[in-house]
């Protein structure tokens, strides 16, 4: 033999303790073993042929002496490191086989191409392996199937099909029969011409003529060393750089080759166990959408019911209201110079419409549109929406945006969807004080807790915020000339609106008689006021509605809609004479900036007998659902609700993790027995988990944004927001990492040899 040796034991012993006892494994083992060499353990059982294994396999620890591995010491090991030298220098032949059942025969052979990066020279080398061993025509049967010889010829073309330094067999040939064991041994004996064989046998005369040494072993001591010939004295010399080829081609795999192999291996252990698999995903699909609906409802149930805070401006801290502090109008013309001055973006004169939309009774409409507001003569305010101006929401779900002053869209939640239609509108129109406004367009969202908008035309969001801010309950004193002839002159006559009118026709309905007028040389004179009570105000505004006569049919029959002593009339005859009066009387305008570094600078540039309010978060007041009682303790109850809900999901879903790990814990097992690092092996756990994990999160979304689609569900699950869910998300994904971790400290930080006999609690 050479000086330089690749294996030396020296004085090495292992001592078995427990609590009550000690006992000696191996005691002064004094031995050295070089490539080319096929050794015999032998000796009665409990005489420590499987310790000594164990102890060069890095499987086991020794308390005494030394022991030596291309000359560097293996003594003082780690566990990371005594796992690294066994990943790559040993292949072991297990007398309990050690596959993994769930997967293919092939795949048990190949495990050796996750832990090294010879990826298609393993491939080929097991191939041939499948051939040599008489399993090749099994090799897509599952593991589990087979018969323990067959298992057996699995273990050892593993063994061979790794490329390390030291095969250890621990009774290879025992569930053979004479012939298959004939070939296993030959196998074996070839595999020595380059590498360290070392074999535990109770029967070496089956090894007559194969084997170049035999060790006999007792009571854990070397009683004979006998070399049976020396035609392999000649074997390479051992160096420091030639035993440690394998441990650098397996340092390659380090970093993005070593997550590429555990993603491999975590796409093998998926698609072997597809029942697992589904139950895996089933239980993440089913929490996170149980969790992302309920919370919504908690959610929702607290929104619904918060204080309702009435602002006594909207539009954040960007808008500018302006007012004369001595409480004079202010005309168009001076607001227009104060956009001007100021640099503004946008004014809005009449701006009474930009603080609409009661968000008390938002919750409500949003339950029940159709019960809570029914369009009727005597609704003269508006829906709860934001009546807004248009502006661009993406591509209408159904219709058009408006593009007449008589015609508005709706930009609300899936919530309406079975109010106003999901193909096609349902609803026809929307009043806006005492306005019929056509609806010609619908956009549906998601998020239900933010308040609907109701959109129209520059000109009909002017119009509905004249009539805002007058009133829609206007009264008219009207007269007909015919000629120089007076034909009907009425009083306090109520106005009626609509805009299907011909803006220069004028329909009057009395009780006796239906008339339309500005037909021929007719013309009307009708002066508009509003009324409180019995006295008129200023406003005694003349319009002469003189038009073209149409030939307009006009059924007094069909005029029932309309009360005795009322007056029809489009309101755009109307506008300029509202605007007249709105200048005259309205004492604020609305200027927008486009940051709030503008809106502040804006106050150094206005006059100083101008007063200046901006529309931040102040509230006049707040006030309380009256049906809620006290909010501290429904606070208290939904939370408290949220967070069993949780703790209770949390609990089923480690419950179910850690399930799934106890029946992956023997595959485990055996990946890192066949030399798959650890690093490999966690990444494949932690994948294997991903793979089901991911898509249930997409199959989860799939399922909240077809029920907030659905106009029942929606109206109950109502909390979609990007950053709960991903909180909520966040929330499954800590359950899945710390279930995993606590299980996996069971499998990846305890020894492998434990591991396999199953004595977690050593």
């Amino acid at each position: 033999m050479g000086e330089n040796h690749l294996l030396v034991l020296k004085d090495l012993g292992k001592i078995y303790s427990d609590k009550e006892a000690s006992a000696v494994g191996l005691r002064g083992i004094d031995l050295s073993f070089d490539i080319g060499e096929f050794v015999l353990l032998t000796g009665e059982s409990g005489a420590g042929k499987t310790t000594l294994l164990n102890v060069i396999g890095g499987m086991d620890t020794f308390e005494e002496g030394k022991l030596f591995f291309g000359g560097k010491s293996m003594t003082e090991l780690s566990e990371r490191e005594r796992d690294d030298y066994r990943d790559s220098n040993i292949s072991f032949v297990y007398q309990e086989y050690n596959i993994v059942e769930s997967f293919s025969v092939r795949d048990n052979v190949l495990m050796s191409a996750y832990s090294n990066d010879e990826r298609q020279k393993t491939i080929s080398r097991g191939n041939e392996m499948l051939r040599r061993v008489g399993i090749a025509h099994i090799a897509d049967k599952k593991a589990g199937r087979l018969s323990g010889g067959q298992k057996q010829r699995v273990a050892i073309a593993r063994a061979l099909t790794e490329n390390k330094s030291i095969i250890l067999a621990d009774e290879p040939t025992a569930h053979l029969d004479e012939e298959n064991a004939q070939e296993i041994m030959a196998l074996l004996a070839e595999a020595s011409v380059n590498r360290l064989v070392i074999v535990s046998t109770h029967d070496p005369d089956a090894f007559s003529g194969i084997a170049s040494r035999v060790i006999k072993l007792n009571n854990g001591e070397v009683e004979e060393d006998e070399r049976l010939h020396n035609d392999k004295d000649s074997a390479p010399q051992i160096s420091e750089s030639t035993v440690s080829e394998n441990d650098r081609n397996y340092k390659k795999g380090i970093g993005l080759k070593k997550m590429r192999c555990g993603l491999s291996l975590a796409g093998k252990m998926f698609a072997s166990k597809p029942k697992t698999s589904m139950f895996i995903f089933t239980a993440f699909l089913l929490s996170a959408v149980f969790l992302f609906m309920f919370t919504g409802a908690f959610l929702m149930i607290l929104q619904k019911n918060k204080p309702v805070g009435y602002e006594l401006f909207r539009g954040g801290e960007n808008r500018v209201i302006v007012t004369k502090k001595d409480g004079n109008p202010i005309s168009l013309d001076e607001a227009r110079l104060l956009k001007d001055k100021t640099g503004a973006t946008k004014l809005i004169y009449c701006d009474m419409l930009y603080d609409s939309g009661n968000e008390e009774e938002w919750y409500s409409f949003l339950d029940k549109p159709s019960r809570v507001w029914s369009v009727s003569s005597d609704n003269d305010d508006a829906p709860p929406y934001q009546i807004v101006e248009k502006y661009d929401v993406g591509e209408l779900d159904i219709g058009r945006y408006p593009d007449k002053a008589s015609e508005c869209m709706l930009y609300v939640p899936y919530a309406f969807k079975d109010y106003l239609g999901s193909d096609s509108i349902n609803k026809k129109t929307e009043r806006i004080h005492g306005l019929d406004y056509k609806i010609v367009g619908i956009k549906y969202y998601a998020q239900n807790d933010v308040q609907g908008k109701l959109l129209l035309t520059d000109e009909g969001y002017e119009l509905a915020s004249l009539f805002a801010y007058i009133g829609n309950k206007l009264y008219c004193d009207y007269e007909v000339i015919e000629g120089e002839k007076r034909v009907v002159e009425k009083n306090k006559q109520r106005l009626w609106y609509d805009f299907d009118v011909d803006p220069g026709i004028i329909f009057i309905r009395d009780a006796e008689y239906t008339s339309m007028y500005n037909s021929g040389n007719m013309v009307t004179n009708i002066n508009i006021y509003r009324s409180s009570d019995d006295l008129k105000d200023n406003s005694r505004d003349e319009i002469n509605c003189k038009a073209v006569y149409k030939d307009i049919m006009w059924n007094g029959e069909e005029t029932g809609l309309y009360e005795n002593g009322t007056v029809l009339i489009n309101p755009i005859c109307l506008l300029e004479q509202l605007r007249l009066y709105t200048e005259n009387n309205y004492r604020q305008c609305s200027l927008f900036f486009d940051d709030k570094q503008l809106s502040d600078s804006a106050y150094s540039k206005l006059d100083t007998d101008i007063l200046l309010f901006t529309s931040g978060s102040d509230s006049i007041y707040s006030t309380y659902n009256e049906n809620v009682g006290n909010r501290f303790e429904l606070a208290a109850g939904v939370f408290g609700a949220m967070i069993l809900l949780m703790a209770i999901l949390g609990m089923i879903l480690h419950m179910v993790i850690s399930r799934v790990m106890i029946s992956l814990r023997h595959d485990v097992v055996v990946m890192r027995a066949c030399g798959i690092n650890k690093s490999t092996v966690d990444t494949a756990i932690y994948s294997r988990f991903l793979m089901a994990f991911l898509p249930a999160m997409i199959v989860a979304w799939c399922v909240i944004i077809i029920a907030y689609k659905n106009s029942f569900f929606n109206r109950y699950f109502l909390w979609l927001r990007i950053t709960y869910c991903f909180f909520l998300l966040l929330f499954l994904i800590l359950i899945t990492i710390n279930a995993l971790v606590k299980n996996r400290k069971k499998y990846l930080e305890m020894s492998v040899k434990k591991a396999l006999s199953g004595r977690e609690d050593e």
